[in-house]
């Protein structure tokens, strides 16, 4: 009797730390950080997930958001505390970026089609804008360069 309680013992035991470990916060898989109302994925560095999710945030202004805030360079989004979150939202409200850098982009299009320059007429008819030629492949500008632009 004393052996099959110490057997049941030893495999609760073996069980509570199998799901201590299953648990563990550092084995979250579907776990994302809201910055700026964009979920970021957990465990990429916070440089490089702010230039990927955040519309007008590249990599160098991405390095230059953590140089502000005072994030070391491999830091990870799952790491980072509540006021370095807010530090990051704060910088990112100082500049133009997602919505608001969208619709300056829009803005620039239909000021260019007012005022009839050649780009604001190969935006309006759907051509490439830069030059390219239309011979072969201007598939992209075609998609890309509709008369209606949604945010």
């Amino acid at each position: 009797m004393c052996t099959f309680s110490l057997i049941l013992h030893i495999s609760l035991l073996h069980l509570i730390l199998y799901e201590a470990q299953f648990f563990n916060s550092t084995y979250t898989t579907n776990m994302a950080v809201h910055i700026f109302g964009k979920s970021v994925k957990h465990n990429a560095l916070v440089r490089i997930g702010l230039a990927k999710t955040i519309f007008g945030v590249g990599y160098p202004t991405a390095q230059e958001i953590c140089a502000k805030v005072g994030l070391y360079p491999q830091m990870r989004m799952n790491e980072l505390t509540e006021p370095q979150l807010m530090a990051i939202n704060k910088e990112l409200g100082k500049m133009k970026v997602e919505g608001k850098l969208k619709q300056e982009i829009l803005e620039n299009i239909k000021l260019k089609r007012l005022i009839g320059s050649y780009a604001g007429y190969r935006h309006a008819y759907g051509l490439p804008v830069r030059g390219q030629g239309t011979r072969n492949n201007a598939n992209t500008a075609k998609k890309l360069n509709k008369l209606d632009r949604r945010l």
